[in-house]
């Protein structure tokens, strides 16, 4: 009985080591370029009609970026400064159905929520 339980054993070991490639493979990200043509800033804030004060939760940027055939509009909490974005600069994205993530310089992902895409000829601001 020991006997069997270890080819089984044995015989499971052997599918996981084969599988495995294809159970943790990762899918090859289509990293693009584009160029921020836009940034907007929308939210709330508190405080009396004197001074503001905004907490950073309260706020969310909207990000324009083109690529030459498609423009892209993505939304995050993350402010242009810390993700080192100004407009008019070239930005590396990949972009799937529902979001983008994006690179800064040292290579630190981000990742923002499409709102809008539309086809577009160019990279004029909106």
């Amino acid at each position: 009985m020991k006997m069997v339980q270890g080819r089984w054993l044995t015989v499971l070991v052997v599918i996981l080591i084969l599988a495995a490639p294809v159970l943790f493979a990762t899918a090859a990200v289509d990293w693009q370029t584009g160029r921020l043509t836009t940034i907007e800033i929308s939210g709330t804030g508190s405080g009396s009609q004197t001074t503001t004060r905004v907490k950073q939760d309260d706020l969310w940027w909207t990000y324009g970026i083109c690529t030459g055939d498609r423009t892209y509009y993505a939304v995050s909490r993350i402010a242009p400064a810390r993700m080192g974005l100004a407009i008019d600069s070239t930005v590396r994205f990949s972009a799937t159905s529902s979001q983008i993530t994006m690179l800064d310089s040292n290579g630190k992902r981000y990742v923002l929520r499409i709102i809008r895409q539309n086809n577009s000829k160019g990279c004029a601001g909106r």
